[in-house]
Formats: C-alpha cells, structure tokens, sequence
C-alpha cells in the first residue's frame, strides 16, 4: 500500500513537531491545573474511498478529558463516509502525571480504533497514531506494548480481519524509526455465525524490552484489511521508560508493567 509505505519512511515525529510548535500546542494548558494537554495526532487512511486525513485529538475529538486515575488525556471522536465508520478512543500521558514536567519517567499511548467496513469489497484501513514527548529521553528506554483485535460477523456470512501487504497489524515507532512488530504479515482472524472473535499479543509486559533513546515521538501503525460490511476493534498500546530513572522515581519504574497492564484492561 503505497500511503503505508511512504508513512513509515518519514521522519514521523520531525514532522509533527513543527506543526505543533508552529500552532502553539506544546503551551496549551487545560482547565486542569499544570497539566498541558498532549500533542497526540491519528493519521488516517481507508483504500476504498482513497482517503486520507489527519486528526488532531485535542481539536478533531468529540470530547477530551484528563482523567486522574490514570494521569492521561483521554480523546473520543470518530468519522465517516459511504464506505466506512470509524470512531476513536486515545489515551495519552505519564506515570506521575506531568506531561509538561520532567519529573515523569514513562510516557504512553493507547489507541482504540473501531472501524465499520460499510462497501461491498475488502478494504484496508490505517491509523498512525502519534504522541510528541514532553520530554526526552536519553541514555535508553525500557519498553512495553500490545496489540488486540477482534471482529464480528454483521451478518452471519462470515467475517475476517488479516494483515495485509506484507506489513504486521502493529508496529510501534520511536522518533519516526521501527521499533517492534506484533500481528505479522500472514496474521487472519475469521469469525463465523454471527460471533465475535478476538486475540492478542504482547511484548515487554513482565520483562520490559531494552530500546533506543527517544528524544522527539512515540507512536503506533495499526494497519488491517476487514471483510465487506463487518466491524472490527484493533487496539494498540506503547509505552516507554527511562532507562536511568531519576532519584526516588525506582518504585514507579518497578510498577510499570503492572500500571500498564491495567490501562490495557479498561479500553
């Protein structure tokens, strides 16, 4: 697909740092005190219509909030046309809930795309989901991150969600360069008889991976082809630590995969 092909060969995070710094958006404080709200972008593409469209969470959603029981932003909106449904719900923030400070050591994305294939032909559908780092994070990174989809047979003649293009349903990024896959190119899910069926993969969950250092984004390619006229739900999460944690912040950084496990949970 060559809209996936040339997305994944751009400097993603360069991009969207001049367009937030040029709109003001890293100053943009919320009606909660201290907490700015976070620059978080879903590129989106659906190959029946030839679509192409970018949606800013802080302006494109329906409702955004911050929700203290989980230090994150949280976006919810959605789109459509003749040929497709699409509605989102992102969450995005920090272990301590200070996207605008340094004291944060994890910051994470979680990305929840519900898509309606409403045409008469398998379509692809797209969504690079984009988080600018409030801060940066060198001297390496501890990651973690998961990929679940499920999807339902409308109307009782069978229904499938499968990677396509050679390309895995998930991939995460740090500054715009392929960081782990999940869901590889010769992944199908099939669901038959009216059912919901549903799957999932992790990495980094008990035993966080060893990645790069992360000085500008994070961010999250979830890329499917779904079956005429059928729904399907792909969620996708990433989330980054300090490899050097800063004084007293051990105990957060101990705690992560078990925070992380139970964000994943409530979506």
């Amino acid at each position: 697909m060559k809209f996936l092909t040339g997305r994944q060969s751009r400097p993603i995070g360069t991009t969207l740092l001049a367009a937030g710094l040029a709109a003001g958006i890293g100053l943009t404080q919320s009606t909660h005190a201290s907490v700015a709200i976070p620059f978080v972008s879903l590129d989106w593409s659906a190959s029946g219509t030839d679509h192409q469209n970018t949606y800013l969470m802080h302006q494109d959603s329906d409702t955004h909030w911050y929700d203290n029981s989980s230090n994150a932003w949280v976006f919810e909106g959605g789109d459509t046309s003749s040929a497709w449904g699409l509605s989102w719900n992102m969450t995005a923030g920090d272990v301590l809930g200070t996207t605008t400070g340094d004291a944060g050591i994890s910051q994470f994305i979680n990305a929840n795309l519900a898509v309606t294939n409403n045409s008469d032909s398998f379509q692809t559908f797209s969504g690079l989901v984009t988080f600018l780092l409030p801060k940066e994070f060198v001297g390496g990174t501890l990651m973690n991150g998961s990929v679940s989809a499920s999807v339902q047979d409308v109307f009782g003649d069978g229904a499938e969600i499968r990677s396509v293009d050679n390309l895995p349903i998930y991939q995460s990024y740090i500054d715009g360069n392929p960081i782990q896959a999940l869901f590889e190119s010769d992944f199908s899910l099939t669901a038959t008889n009216g059912e919901t069926v549903s799957e999932s993969a992790t990495f980094g969950i008990s035993s966080p991976m060893v990645g790069p250092d992360a000085l500008v984004s994070i961010s999250l390619m979830l890329n499917f082809e779904l079956s005429p006229y059928d729904t399907a739900n792909v969620v996708g999460t990433y989330e980054i630590a300090s490899m050097i944690p800063a004084p007293g912040a051990l105990p957060l950084l101990a705690a992560m995969a078990l925070g992380f496990t139970s964000r994943r949970r409530r979506q």
